[in-house]
């Protein structure tokens, strides 16, 4: 089942919304400013939820095709590796050294019997300005696998995340940050933040330099409010100023939320939003964080989250304010 395409409406240059405006907006209208490659974004997310990956699950062939696609479009955008920055960690035994495996940031996840490894894949751009302090930029790319014979793709949750990752990869390798930035995609989030706590346990640098982490997590499937969410302000009120720039300099209705517990869709649970994906990591250890996702949806953990079921005129847009988020937040720290 497809979902219907929003209005589009396409504008040379980004247009910036007194905060006013913001209330009278319909969120249906969403403005393109095509600051990035729609048809390569497009072609990463589908990809990624293909079934040909069978649903990314960490330690699976589709995970291993997912990091491996991953690495080559880092690579494709020159970024540089982190091999150099003494994290201590080895490709493990029976995982070849490649060209591409330079990204690679293994942890072994040990259990009472036996252990197994995961793969963070992670790109490095130097900063101009301040470039011993960095941006933390995270989007975990495994999710559920097979289920009963099923596939659980995982469109929305991360695919979509992980393509607004590599086109902030793109944007920022050809417009330089003032700040460094590490764009991270983290394996074992599913099963519970295993790799955001892989990295601040062993960081490539140290935390000290870690000025914030923004954490793509499920940016694809408006849900029934057509919004996306910007937490992470009310436990750093610090940012909040220039979140607010995020809000008006969007195409899309962005809200401030996601900041602590709600309902479920669904009523039958409730969802702590701080804990809820990568940045809790980061948080838990003092590293300032903001989070942009989508509200719980219909598709959340489902079979149904898959291409069909992403709005690609909303996910376009969210990629555009990842970058927003990303460009405003490297000028304000």
């Amino acid at each position: 089942m497809s979902v219907r395409l929003l209005t589009i409406q396409v504008v040379a240059l980004a247009l910036t919304l007194p905060m006013a405006a913001l209330a009278d907006r319909n969120c249906k209208n969403v403005r393109l400013f095509h600051t990035v490659d729609h048809e390569q974004a497009w072609q990463d997310v589908s990809y990624l939820a293909s079934e040909e990956l069978e649903g990314r699950r960490a330690g699976k062939r589709g995970a291993k095709l997912a990091r491996e696609y991953i690495a080559a479009r880092f690579d494709a955008s020159n970024l540089e590796s982190l091999e150099d920055k003494n994290t201590g960690s080895h490709l493990p035994d029976g995982i070849k050294r490649t060209e591409l495996s330079k990204y690679y940031l293994p942890f072994e996840l040990k259990g009472l019997f036996s252990s197994k490894w995961g793969f963070n894949v992670a790109g490095l751009i130097q900063g101009t300005r301040v470039p011993e302090k960095y941006i933390v930029i995270t989007a975990h790319y495994d999710h559920l696998g097979k289920k009963r014979g099923k596939i659980y793709p995982g469109a929305d949750d991360n695919a979509s995340g992980v393509s607004a990752l590599l086109a902030i990869a793109a944007h920022f390798a050809v417009n330089k940050p003032s700040h460094s930035m590490i764009l991270l995609a983290t394996d074992y989030e599913e099963s519970g933040l295993y790799g955001a706590k892989a990295f601040v346990e062993n960081p490539p640098v140290p935390l000290s330099s870690i000025l914030l982490n923004i954490n793509l997590d499920m940016i694809g499937n408006p849900g029934r409010k057509h919004v996306l969410y910007l937490g992470g302000t009310r436990r750093n009120p610090q940012l909040r100023d220039f979140a607010h720039k995020v809000l008006s300099q969007s195409g899309q209705c962005v809200e401030f939320g996601h900041d602590g517990k709600t309902k479920s869709r669904d009523r039958k649970y409730t969802i702590d939003w701080y804990s809820a994906s990568d940045h809790y990591a980061f948080a838990k250890q003092g590293v300032p964080y903001m989070f942009l996702g989508v509200d719980d949806h219909k598709h959340y953990h489902q079979p149904t989250d898959n291409i069909d079921n992403l709005n690609r005129i909303f996910l376009l847009s969210s990629i555009e304010t990842s970058i927003i988020l990303a460009r405003l937040a490297d000028a304000s720290l």
